[in-house]
Parts: C-alpha cells; sequence; structure tokens
C-alpha cells in the first residue's frame, strides 16, 4: 500500500480513534486540495476530479470493509473538510462543529443549501464558531475524529435506514448533527435557527426533483 492509501485511511477512517501525524495530514491535502478563493473560502475540485484522485480510490477501496463505503461523493468530501476547518481553528479533534462547518463548504449539497436558505452561511457560522468555542493556541499536528463526531456519523446511518437509503449523503450527515444535538446546534441557535426547523427543511429539500447523486452517479 502507498503512503497516499495509508494517510487517507489513518486520516478519513480513523473511526478507531487514531490520530493522524502532520506529515499524513500534508500528503492528504496535497491529493485533495487545488486551492482557489471564492467569497472567501477554499473551493475544492468538482466531483468528477475528486473522482480521479487518490483519495477517492482509497476512500472506496473493496478490501476490509472500509467504513465509508456507504458514503456519496459529497459526504466522502464533507470529512476532509471537517478535517480541514479543525485545523484552522487549531483544534486538536475533528468534532460535531467541525463537520457542520464541512458541510456548509460543500455548496452543492443538499446540508449546505439548506443551511444557506435559513441564513446559516459559512462564513456566519464560523463566526458563531469563534464566539462559542474559540480557536487553540497553537497548531496541532496531530488530530482524530472524537467520540461526539462518531455518535453522529452513527446517527446518519440510522436517518438514511429510516429514510430507506441505502447511502449517506450531506443531508445524512445534517440529520445526524440535528439528533446529537450540542455544540452544532449551539452553534444554529446562536443564528437564531432552531434545529426542528432544520430537520424540517432537510426533509422537504430531499423531496425536490434534483437530490444528491447515489454512490454510483
Amino acid at each position: 500500500m502507498d503512503l497516499g492509501s495509508v494517510a487517507v485511511i489513518a486520516l478519513v477512517a480513523g473511526l478507531a480513534g487514531g490520530a493522524v501525524g502532520a506529515a499524513l495530514v500534508g500528503t492528504v491535502e496535497g491529493m485533495l486540495r487545488q486551492r482557489q478563493i471564492a467569497r472567501g473560502s477554499v473551493t475544492y475540485p468538482s466531483l468528477a476530479a475528486f473522482r480521479s484522485t487518490r483519495t477517492y480510490r482509497a476512500m472506496d477501496q473493496p478490501q476490509g470493509d472500509p467504513p465509508f463505503n456507504d458514503f456519496n461523493d459529497r459526504a466522502k468530501r464533507v470529512l476532509a473538510l471537517a478535517q480541514d476547518e479543525a485545523q484552522r481553528f487549531n483544534h486538536s479533534y475533528i468534532g460535531p462543529e467541525h463537520l457542520l462547518l464541512g458541510l456548509s463548504r460543500e455548496a452543492d449539497g443538499v446540508a449546505a443549501r439548506t443551511l444557506e436558505s435559513l441564513g446559516a452561511t459559512l462564513l456566519k457560522l464560523r463566526g458563531a464558531a469563534e464566539s462559542v468555542i474559540g480557536r487553540g493556541e497553537t497548531a496541532v499536528g496531530s488530530i482524530g475524529f472524537s467520540e461526539t463526531t462518531k455518535s453522529v456519523i452513527s446517527k446518519a446511518r440510522y436517518e438514511a435506514r429510516k429514510l430507506g437509503h441505502s447511502h449517506i449523503g450531506t443531508e445524512h450527515l445534517l440529520l445526524g448533527l440535528v439528533r446529537g444535538g450540542g455544540i452544532p446546534m449551539a452553534l444554529l441557535r446562536a443564528l437564531e435557527i432552531e434545529p426542528d426547523r432544520v430537520r424540517d427543511e432537510v426533509i422537504a429539500a430531499m423531496g425536490e426533483p434534483h437530490p444528491e447523486p447515489t454512490l454510483d452517479h
């Protein structure tokens, strides 16, 4: 297995609680990132470009029952964006609040469209996060999913099963965050957005004629 595959597995499939070294983080970022400045945030490549990367192939490898083989492309990319947000705040973990910011950054996803329709833009959510949780004092070189984030991912899978869906999209991750409560909902309430309203809007959005693609599209 090459270093790229190891880096991705250590970073994104770290649900067992392992940490990721700075060198591996740099490797993953080098594979993922084509930085463009757009409305004050980093824009990632198109989904078609993302599918062609080693990162995507490592996430979707068939051997060993990988933990994210039920995630669609956008949901997979949100995990990388959440890690980027945690580093932006100098946090030593990927928490549900970072997952919320990652969802907001995946602009074409159901979750981001829902959040923006409610007035929860990326800049506003980052501002709320700055006020509620603040920044770490120094940059960290090791990072992994918090136990709360692992629980949110489990809740997202529950939401997908309840809806009869075979894949996990950004909409299910947002529903998992709503079900999990905690800091992400505190950020939304800081913007005068109630969790029940978020859930209602997500369910309504899934009834629109252009849902997120499945794993095969």
